[in-house]
């Protein structure tokens, strides 16, 4: 799985065109969405089923091979005795000439963060997650019901996107008031 923090160390370290940095020029803008919403029970516990049975039809528990199933369901059991999820996401944009600095509290979609990156004005665009607090993961709709992210995410299907949109929709908005 390519993760954004590789893609953008390889396309930061890429770049040799050096430029001034000036702190005294920094624009701050910030986000708050708020989440609510009452997961898919039936969808957790069928889930969580799943991996059990799973991990039964392997025979004896190998803590080693099914650490990651093991880990899967600890974290549904925890949600569904979590029941409804309620948060704020505090995501800040901080542009400093043509660096922009996206703090996310959370884990991003690799494939979302690079959305950012692609629609950003800008020269350079960073983002940087599990910054400004810790939200879980932010997992691309077409993703859901394929990987462990989606059925911990605390973010309900198609919110990541949503809060992504209106990410770019900021950016694009700073770059015309600089």
């Amino acid at each position: 799985v390519k993760r954004v923090a590789n893609v953008l160390f390889d396309q930061i370290s890429s770049n040799t065109d050096e430029q001034e940095l000036v702190l005294s020029d920094k624009k701050s803008f910030s986000i708050s969405e708020k989440v609510d919403f009452i997961p898919d029970m039936d969808n957790l516990m069928n889930r969580r089923k799943y991996l059990e049975e799973e991990i039964k039809r392997r025979g004896k528990p190998d803590p080693t091979r099914d650490k990651v199933p093991i880990s899967e369901i600890e974290a549904i059991s925890s949600k569904i005795n979590g029941g409804e999820v309620h948060f704020t996401a505090n995501i800040k944009i901080e542009v400093y000439g043509e660096l922009c600095i996206v703090y996310f509290p959370g884990e991003l979609d690799s494939n979302l963060g690079l959305k950012i990156k692609n629609a950003s004005p800008y020269k350079n665009t960073i983002i940087v997650c599990y910054a400004n607090g810790y939200n879980g993961y932010f997992v691309a709709e077409e993703e859901y019901g394929k990987t462990f992210e989606t059925y911990v995410s605390n973010a309900p299907y198609g919110k990541a996107e949503e809060i992504v949109d209106n990410i770019i929709d900021i950016i694009a908005k700073s770059k015309n008031k600089l």
